[in-house]
């Protein structure tokens, strides 16, 4: 299998070089080869190249049928600077599973909603962290199922998908996943890009916000009517939020502020943390 390696967000210090190479090492010992864009480090401020470079080398992946992965190791910001750059039709007639997280869910969501493909909510540098054993285990695991058959509802039993969700409010609820990393997504409010999330399922996770933050991201997603016909919502890790012990529960608050009466869940397994599962967008789940 071969997999490219790309940075649609923020571009990587000079000084991740190494993290790179073993990065590349880790996904070779598991079977899979890989290609790396040539867009990877910061050549000025964050960038490491502009929006056209970046997007063209994404699309040659795309178009390159040896590949059978796309893995994004960046986050950050930018990621939405290339939706317009961006051809869903190569993407749609040369699918490939696209995996990234936290600012990459404006790119995962905005594939889904044009294309109808799924892409993956995952860091695969994780195989590399601090739970890089376990980590390797899962992934290598999905990587063996995933060769012997591509259908990713054969692979849900996989601990790679497994969420380990606990209803907090409501009953079991089913549906296509759409969401991730909540203020992200919202960069794509008010666009062609934002998903349809009526009749879906819908997760929300995040890295810094604080509570204010929340309610305000809360009261974006009332507003634009995001919560109206959602099947249910999951709840993944708020890292920052859920660090002071001092706030409510994450599920009391989004219960509180998120209008409607909809089935909420709550997962530690999906988020920013190194131990992280993986979550496909776009594709059938039921919790």
């Amino acid at each position: 299998m071969k997999a490219g390696i790309v940075c649609l967000s923020n571009a990587k210090k000079k000084d991740y070089k190494d993290n790179l190479n073993t990065l590349v090492k880790t996904l070779e010992d598991m079977g899979v080869e890989t290609v790396v864009s040539d867009y990877i480090f910061e050549r000025e401020a964050l960038v490491a190249g502009n929006v056209e470079e970046v997007s063209e080398a994404f699309m040659k992946l795309y178009k390159d049928p040896s590949i059978d992965f796309i893995f994004d190791i960046s986050g950050g910001d930018l990621a939405n600077s290339v939706l317009d750059y961006i051809d869903y039709e190569i993407i749609k007639n040369n699918p490939k599973l696209f995996f990234g997280y936290s600012d990459l869910t404006t790119v995962i969501n905005a594939i889904c909603e044009r294309t109808k493909n799924p892409s993956v909510l995952y860091q695969i540098g994780n195989i590399i962290g601090e739970n890089k054993d376990i980590q390797i285990k899962n992934v290598s695991e999905f990587f063996k199922a995933y060769k012997d058959n591509k259908d990713l509802k054969a692979m849900k039993d996989l601990e790679f998908f497994n969420m380990h969700c606990k209803l907090y409010r409501g009953e079991s609820f089913s549906g296509t996943l759409v969401g991730g990393n909540i203020r992200c997504l919202l960069k794509l409010a008010g666009t062609k890009y934002f998903p349809e999330t009526c009749g879906k399922v819908l997760l929300l996770e995040a890295l810094s916000s604080e509570k204010a933050n929340i309610i305000a991201f809360i009261s974006q997603l009332n507003q634009i009517g995001a919560f109206k016909g959602v099947k249910g919502v999951i709840l993944g890790t708020f890292t920052s939020y859920e660090s002071n012990i001092d706030n409510p529960d994450i599920c009391e608050l989004f219960s509180k502020y998120a209008e409607g009466d909809f089935p909420i869940a709550k997962t530690e397994k999906i988020g920013h943390g190194k131990d992280s599962n993986a979550a496909v967008i776009g594709e059938y789940i039921r919790v």
